[in-house]
């Protein structure tokens, strides 16, 4: 699972949950919390649409889920379809993302809270690429240090746009709090072409050990 937590005022992280239960009762709760307030969210930003004249309606957006849990790329691609955006990276530009005309927030755990949902259901929490964060070296540290105390017990260092660098710093970083390191691809289906499941951008190589560490973490 990747959670998006509530970081700052107006930014996000996200926790990855590794190797969990997702049967546990407290953990399909907290989910239909969330999955719930989405729900919530989707009317009023085809308010806003309307608002703004552009003729949508929630069953359009839904037809692009394809019955499964709808987001705002959902939204983007609707709203190609009705000739109101170029392209996906329109939509979001002009009216989907955070600051735009039809963005409408959503209800966010916290990074505390998350990490214990994550923990809850016998789960591995690993903060996901760190790099989006925009922070220094320094406050980095400091925020992975207040983490660790939370439970979080990885970092994703294997990530397609990692320089050389970043990677070498996360792996440092990990090892210097007695982390487990992960990758990923970050692939979100066609909502990113760009990105391929299992190679990232195209060069993404994860060592295999990586998931052997992580099963042993969730025992």
């Amino acid at each position: 699972i990747e959670i998006s937590a509530q970081f700052t005022s107006d930014g996000t992280m996200h926790i990855l949950g590794y190797c969990l239960d997702e049967k546990d009762r407290g953990f399909q709760e907290s989910l239909q919390f969330l999955k719930d307030a989405r729900k919530e969210r989707n009317p009023k930003i085809i308010e806003r649409m309307n608002d703004a004249g552009i003729s949508i309606t929630l069953g359009d957006v839904l037809a692009e889920s394809g019955g499964g849990e709808v987001g705002r790329p959902h939204f983007a691609r609707a709203l190609v379809k009705k000739g109101h955006a170029a392209s996906i990276a329109d939509a979001f530009e002009r009216y989907l993302s955070k600051g735009a005309p039809c963005y409408v927030d959503k209800t966010r755990l916290s990074p505390a809270d998350s990490i214990a949902l994550i923990l809850r259901a016998g789960g591995v929490p690993v903060l996901a690429h760190p790099g989006s964060l925009n922070l220094s070296w320094e406050e980095l540290e400091e925020l992975v240090r207040k983490l660790v105390g939370w439970g979080m017990m990885g970092i994703e260092c294997f990530y397609s746009t990692h320089t050389p660098e970043d990677t070498g710093r996360y792996l440092a970083t990990v090892e210097a709090f007695g982390l487990v390191a992960t990758g990923g691809t970050d692939f979100h289906g066609k909502n990113r072409p760009k990105t391929k499941l299992g190679t990232g951008l195209g060069d993404l190589s994860i060592p295999h050990e990586v998931f052997d560490r992580l099963v042993s973490l969730s025992l």
